[in-house]
């Protein structure tokens, strides 16, 4: 069952609920409509797209993005991290040239230049107590983050040792977790996602496993960005992804004077797929799996020596051949 219902906070605006058995829907404000037609979006992956490691966005991409924003199109970072994460990515994110954020593959999203939080979507408990019957029944270790957007916190339990990137991120992590003193077998709390890590091999299995055993939720497959070759089994609500996000964003900024607009993403890693596959035209770049390499447009670097921008090529192609 579906039910709204609205009330004011302070310095916000007019809030909105929307409540499902499995999830919270809330919407704070209302994206700020563009004062000129829009001619397409642009939704972009953070790490391994736009920046790689440590190392901060390159300036001719920060060009790119300007030169894109004077030609009409909106700009989206879609990143699986959390806000605090990405924060300590990009200490200074009003100064970012794009428009939107979507944090924790669409449990969020930002308004950057006025660093105003407009939606969030958690799990309700009743999500939790089912999504946790499962992980502990085939004996996986998990992390419940807190919901958005505070959701860098998280309680953790493991039913084994032998899961070096599992706590590795909790070492990561160390003032943000909580160990559990027990497999809870009740949640009385919502949660922004739970994630599972599934250690070094074949997790198409375990993948598998828990989708057919969830199927009212979004079961994301992430590479580790800690040791690069775990997988990370994230489980959001339903209607949550990068893709929904970024849709979500677009049906609000369309009218009958600005109708719906073409769409382009670019990513680097299973998490992105959905987006990549629900953008109008998709690309990867070169250090994405063989399996997405196959199926969408690669973004070939102009500088084989790394000099340049990640995205030159990307641009390049969108100042060419504009939104068709």
């Amino acid at each position: 069952m579906i039910h709204h219902d609205q009330l004011s906070l302070p310095g916000l605006m007019t809030v909105r609920h929307t409540h499902h058995e499995l999830w919270c829907d809330t919407v704070f404000r209302s994206c700020a409509r563009p004062p000129d037609p829009l001619k397409g979006m642009l939704c972009l992956d953070l790490d391994g797209t736009l920046i790689h490691g440590d190392t901060p966005m390159h300036p001719s991409d920060v060009a790119g993005l300007k030169t894109l924003a004077r030609a009409g199109w909106l700009r989206i970072i879609a990143t699986g991290r959390s806000l605090e994460s990405f924060r300590r990515a990009i200490p200074d994110p009003a100064g970012l040239p794009v428009d939107y954020l979507v944090f924790s593959s669409g449990v969020g999203i930002i308004e950057i230049r006025s660093g105003s939080l407009i939606r969030t979507v958690n799990l309700s408990p009743t999500a939790v107590e089912r999504i946790l019957d499962v992980l502990n029944r085939f004996q996986m270790d998990y992390m419940i983050h807190h919901p958005a957007p505070d959701n860098v916190r998280f309680s953790w339990w493991s039913h084994s040792v032998e899961n070096d990137d599992f706590h590795r991120r909790i070492s990561l992590y160390t003032q943000h977790s909580t160990p559990l003193k027990t497999a809870p077998d009740s949640w009385t709390a919502s949660s922004a996602q739970v994630i599972s890590v599934v250690p070094p091999g074949d997790p198409r299995r375990a993948l598998e496993r828990i989708r057919n055993a969830l199927p009212m939720f979004n079961v994301i497959r992430t590479t580790s960005p800690l040791d690069g070759y775990s997988t990370w089994i994230e489980i959001y609500p339903g209607i949550v992804s990068k893709a929904r996000a970024c849709q979500w964003v677009r049906d609000r900024l369309s009218s009958a004077d600005s109708p719906l607009f073409p769409t382009v993403a670019a990513g680097n890693d299973f998490n992105d797929l959905d987006m990549l596959e629900w953008a109008d035209r998709g690309y990867v770049m070169p250090g994405a799996p063989e399996s997405l390499r196959e199926q969408f447009p690669c973004l070939t670097r102009n500088n084989p020596d790394g000099n340049g921008g990640r995205l030159e090529t990307l641009f390049r192609i969108l100042n060419t051949t504009g939104s068709s």
